[in-house]
């Protein structure tokens, strides 16, 4: 008798643990989440848009038209720039915007696991990254020997993508960070696209701390990368990556980790 009371009583329990138990996503399925939402918005779309139009422009379409050509590494040099500023917004918006339109309840009442969700939304802008530089060496590949511009071995062409890659990364990693870390999209694309070139130039016109400007100059350094060129000291350069990508990286996961959706 006691046994079948005790059966009687688990059993609710046990049903409700098989129906309404929190089932943990895994990462790949985040990633794919956090992928969507990444063309969900219009403001997603356009920037994205915009994006392919420029690298066409950039990678071989100006060529084409004037019938000037141009030397590989310059397509893919021009042809990464629009990469380099606008991937970044896109990365700034999907972690940001959330937040903005009070849509960060429902993903973290779906996923309360805040780390992991932002984490597969860096994971998700890298994809888009990587995606993009694919995309836009297949462009210079087919309108570069359109416009008469001679295509190198792959010994030539790799440290270009290579460079090409990390430059884009990186940007888009500021972006991100960046977005995470204030919570705010306008706020944050403000900041972007102004402190990064404002800032060592005000630092430099200040006699007392005028050395400091090169530790902060974080587009220098990316595009010393994309040219293949080292622009100051090792020490500056690690300086500006650490500032303008791995404090806002870190402040965003805290801040995201604490404020209440």
């Amino acid at each position: 008798m006691t046994h079948a009371i005790e059966k009687d009583i688990a059993a609710p329990t046990n049903a409700y643990e098989a129906v309404a138990g929190p089932q943990r996503l895994g990462m790949l399925m985040r990633i794919r989440i956090e992928l969507r939402k990444l063309v969900d918005t219009r403001s997603s779309r356009a920037i994205l848009l915009t994006t392919f139009v420029t690298m066409v422009i950039f990678g071989g379409g100006i060529q084409l038209l004037t019938g000037k050509p141009d030397e590989f590494s310059s397509l893919i040099q021009h042809a990464a720039v629009p990469l380099i500023y606008l991937f970044p917004a896109v990365g700034l918006l999907t972690a940001a915007g959330e937040w903005q339109h009070g849509t960060a309840s429902w993903t973290y009442c779906l996923d309360p696991h805040r780390s992991a969700v932002l984490l597969a939304k860096h994971g998700a802008a890298l994809l888009m990254s990587f995606a993009g530089v694919i995309l836009m060496v297949l462009v210079c590949l087919v309108l570069g020997p359109l416009s008469g511009t001679a295509l190198p071995g792959v010994e030539q062409a790799f440290p270009v993508v290579g460079r090409t890659v990390l430059s884009v990364v990186a940007m888009t990693l500021l972006g991100i960070g960046l977005g995470s870390a204030l919570l705010q999209p306008v706020l944050g694309l403000a900041i972007f696209l102004i402190a990064p070139q404002l800032l060592p130039q005000l630092i430099a016109v200040i006699p007392a701390i005028s050395g400091l400007a090169p530790y902060v100059n974080i587009n220098g350094v990316l595009i010393g990368i994309l040219l293949g060129q080292h622009h100051g000291e090792l020490m500056q350069r690690l300086s500006a990556l650490v500032l303008w990508i791995v404090v806002p990286v870190l402040i965003g996961f805290w801040r995201n980790s604490r404020r209440s959706a």
